[in-house]
């Protein structure tokens, strides 16, 4: 089980293999229903009530007259995913979090290192890496530039969520930003830098809560900025300004997505209904946020919020860093990118969600022995973490 989630986030980062990680998530999902229907196991009933108000809200957001439309088959196929990994959470016992967590840097470190060599070595093929969009923004295995960066900027975020658990060295974090943050930079994404300079604000902030030696860490941050600051700042800025000064703007489709809002506030349009009621040529309004205003209107958007509101506070209580880690990054770019309804950032997101509430975490026991403690106990998600030791 823990190689299909491995397969997942590895075949997500080229172009070919895109689908098979969807499989890998689908397979997942049915041997847990299988053995739970074999076994007679009880499933969670409020656990199975979040598949229920999932697929209700996808429901409510469809329409018949953009039923049949390429992007609303696209959007659902997507929305679907997370049904699927709810039936999955409702159905499944337990996961090896830690265990699953190191498979998933895993493999976004392998993909990156793929990527970063084909970039070397400007070796393209269609069928998994593309060569740079505009000539100069790196896209790799992905479909544009900003999903690649923030893919990237979601696994070294786990990868800091997993050093804070004593999970990775400091020479292996070191090792991993050496790959990852050159390809999120070379995207040139500001969605996606901003996203890592946040999350980086709250690994240091968390370092510092957590040290009793606050003042030398704080030295030692304040160094670093301060070298980077005064050695690479001025020409990488100078480089990112360069190549943005081409880029399109997206200030037309905030406006035009407001626009559509208020003309459905309540239920909004439906799915695929941006791109065939909007003038503007563009098939969604770049934001999740926007995306869902325009076709669930403020019921479809209060929905998904409240849904990555949940994740979060449960992934908090749990003080689970990677996966809080994680699940911020995805919602903040969430603001500038279609993330859910693109299934590359979807597929991990689904991932994490399903450690969030079916994890298990290695523990010592009191004769020093390692012992796996359940995060979730069986008859519900939502309960007080019970030790299983």
């Amino acid at each position: 089980m823990i190689w299909l989630f491995f397969l997942a986030v590895l075949f997500v980062q080229f172009q070919s293999t895109q689908l098979l990680s969807y499989a890998c998530i689908f397979i997942l999902a049915s041997l847990s229903l299988a053995k739970a229907l074999k076994n007679s196991r009880e499933i969670k009933k409020k656990d199975i009530l979040m598949f229920y108000v999932w697929t209700l809200m996808i429901f409510i957001m469809l329409r018949s007259s953009f039923a049949l439309s390429i992007e609303t088959v696209i959007e659902v196929l997507w929305l679907s995913l997370g049904s699927i990994c709810f039936i999955f959470i409702a159905t499944a016992e337990s996961v090896k979090r830690l265990d699953v967590l190191k498979k998933i840097a895993l493999a976004g470190s392998l993909g990156a290192i793929i990527n970063l060599l084909a970039s070397f070595l400007s070796w393209y093929n269609p069928l998994f890496i593309d060569p740079p969009y505009a000539g100069s923004r790196w896209v790799g295995g992905f479909d544009g530039p900003n999903e690649s960066a923030g893919f990237y900027v979601m696994i070294f975020a786990l990868i800091l969520g997993l050093y804070l658990e004593k999970q990775y060295s400091f020479i292996k974090l070191l090792v991993s930003g050496s790959v990852l943050i050159p390809l999120i930079y070379s995207s040139f994404s500001r969605g996606a830098l901003l996203s890592l300079l946040g999350i980086a604000l709250v690994f240091v902030c968390s370092t510092l809560f957590n040290s009793r030696r606050k003042m030398i860490l704080l030295g030692a941050y304040s160094l670093i900025v301060w070298f980077f600051y005064n050695q690479y700042f001025d020409a990488l800025m100078l480089k990112f300004n360069e190549v943005r000064s081409n880029a399109s703007e997206r200030d037309g489709l905030f406006v035009e997505a407001f626009r559509l809002f208020k003309q459905s506030p309540i239920f909004g349009h439906g799915l695929g209904s941006f791109a065939k009621i909007s003038p503007i040529f563009d098939t969604v309004p770049h934001s999740d946020y926007l995306l869902f205003m325009v076709s669930g209107g403020i019921i479809g958007v209060a929905a998904l919020t409240l849904f990555y509101f949940s994740f979060i506070i449960e992934s908090f209580k749990r003080k689970h860093y990677p996966e809080l880690f994680v699940l911020l990054v995805f919602v903040t770019q969430a603001f500038t990118f279609n993330n859910i309804v693109r299934g590359r950032l979807s597929i991990l997101f689904w991932v994490i969600v399903i450690l969030i509430y079916l994890g298990t975490a290695k523990r010592k026991s009191e004769a020093g022995q390692t012992a796996e403690v359940m995060t979730e106990p069986a008859q519900g998600s939502f309960k007080k973490l019970e030790s299983a030791v």
